[in-house]
């Protein structure tokens, strides 16, 4: 069963070239290019990352008790009935919210929070990022 963490901690995560995956504080930056000139740097727990891979913890555990974060995609299937449907977690209308990505417009789209989904298994399938899976 999907479940809240109780204490609310601003977690990022961020896709490092070397590293893979770390898990810390955004931080915004400049670094110096080969060239001599600013360039802006995105970092997460003090690696550089790319700004598209960032995504923030939703304080929502998968059943395996992993954290899922914004950029996850995640199968949802509810315990009564056994039906399921994959879903993309975003930040839209300064909240984090699921949407079935069938259509641009959000035929479905809602709040992530506990009240939604206690009666549901969750399973994180893949990420944004890397693609792995598509909606």
């Amino acid at each position: 069963m999907a479940r809240i963490t109780n204490v609310i901690h601003i977690t990022f995560r961020g896709y490092d070239k070397m590293k893979g995956w770390v898990y810390g504080d955004l931080t915004h930056a400049q670094g110096v290019g080969k060239d001599g000139k600013l360039y802006p740097r995105i970092m997460v727990a003090g690696y550089e990352v790319d700004q598209k891979s960032v995504g923030i913890a939703t304080g929502v555990l998968a059943n395996n008790g992993k954290e899922i974060y914004t950029g996850d995609i995640i199968k949802v299937t509810h315990k009564e009935l056994q039906s399921q449907v994959v879903m993309k977690v975003v930040w839209r209308h300064n909240a984090i919210m699921v949407v079935d990505g069938k259509d641009p417009h959000d035929c479905y789209e809602d709040a992530f929070c506990k009240e939604l989904y206690e009666n549901f298994d969750i399973e994180i399938i893949g990420n944004e990022y890397n693609k792995n899976i598509s909606l």
